[in-house]
């Protein structure tokens, strides 16, 4: 398939593998709420967002608007997909290779692709946290946390914890934000990360089993092909919560946390290269990327539940 163009990716799009692509990307992002928040799936409750009165007269409205804004950061994910695709990441593992060539002194693939795949985790993981930080503001938004009529609903019962808290609240709220805008503020950013990945990581899936599945017609189905998209969605859905996690303890943990989640990105599709060369066996390197994809879902789930802890 054609991944040069925003176009030609689009076009490998079909029906089944589109909704197969949903239903896996939905699939992870729940694994992700239920047992990292260790709450239920409404998420105007794992924000921290729906206290009755404290969000004005009509928390059914409230729940409607953050239930948008996630279907809002979700389908920014995977509209992202195929311009980071297409117009970043494959220009740019061209000229890099082009580099590669010249400039690195062997002719062993498993060194010249080195600065083409740091571009893979480079571009997408960023592409990502743009996304998850848009998404972060709507939700922080939708919930009213921290701003106007909620802010001073919450002010009285947090007046005493609200001076010490950390400065981790949305932009519009106060210079010592309540203890709940700082709840609502976190999980936003963690949830927004979770959204953007699978709306990301569900748009390549779409793409690569819609491919899969055409090319499998009269032949039995790859089902190595679905397992890999169940890996790369753990990977797509975590990183980018991590490095939100991060970044809201400072921006510059947080560009740490974005440099580390890259490399892990890139390093899992390094992966491919001893495949491709016949150095790995599939079994052994699906294994290799499966329990890379675990360890970093578990790790994730123990920062959102630190996330979660928190009042």
């Amino acid at each position: 398939m054609e991944w040069t163009s925003i176009r030609g990716i689009m076009a490998a799009l079909t029906p089944l593998g589109v909704a197969v692509g949903i239903a896996m990307a939905g699939s992870s992002f729940l694994v992700f709420i239920l047992l990292g928040f260790g709450a239920g799936v409404d998420l105007g409750r794992v924000l921290g967002g729906i206290k009755g009165s404290a969000l004005g007269p009509s928390p059914t409205r409230t729940r409607f608007a953050i239930w948008a804004a996630g279907a809002l950061c979700v389908m920014l994910g995977a509209a992202a997909f195929a311009p980071s695709i297409a117009n970043v990441q494959i220009p740019a593992q061209a000229r890099a290779s082009a580099w590669g060539v010249r400039n690195i002194a062997s002719a062993d693939p498993l060194v010249l692709s080195i600065p083409a795949l740091l571009l893979s985790g480079f571009v997408q993981e960023p592409t990502k946290l743009v996304v998850a930080v848009i998404g972060s503001w709507v939700l922080i938004a939708a919930t009213g946390a921290g701003t106007g009529a909620n802010a001073n609903a919450n002010a009285g019962a947090d007046a005493n914890a609200g001076a010490d808290a950390p400065r981790l609240g949305n932009a519009n709220a106060s210079p010592n934000p309540s203890p709940s805008a700082i709840r609502v503020s976190l999980r936003a950013r963690a949830v927004s990360g979770l959204l953007a990945g699978a709306g990301y990581g569900g748009m390549e899936a779409a793409v690569v089993l819609s491919f899969a599945f055409a090319a499998s017609q009269g032949k039995p189905f790859p089902w190595v092909v679905l397992l890999e998209r169940v890996s790369a969605l753990l990977l797509h859905t975590g990183l980018p919560a991590v490095a939100m996690v991060r970044w809201a303890s400072s921006p510059w943990a947080g560009l740490a946390s974005l440099v580390c989640v890259s490399l892990v990105h890139a390093g899992v599709n390094y992966v491919t290269v001893p495949l491709g060369l016949g150095i790995l066996k599939i079994a052994a390197a699906e294994a290799i990327i499966m329990a890379s994809s675990v360890g970093i879902a578990i790790y994730t789930m123990w920062l959102l539940r630190g996330v979660g802890r928190y009042e």
